[in-house]
């Protein structure tokens, strides 16, 4: 919901409070689950279609 609404990693970590490494990993494993990993496709944005 969080990248959905344009929050950048480090946001997202604070809020969370884990590093950005972490929030990182997870923004790389949703883009592998929905099939945009290597795209040019911003990730708020896909999310915001589905």
């Amino acid at each position: 919901m969080m990248i959905r609404e344009g929050l950048a990693t480090k946001e997202i970590a604070e809020v969370l409070n884990v590093s950005g490494d972490t929030v990182a990993t997870y923004r790389h494993n949703i883009r592998r689950k929905i099939s945009i990993l290597g795209c040019e496709v911003s990730l708020s944005a896909r999310l915001s279609e589905l």
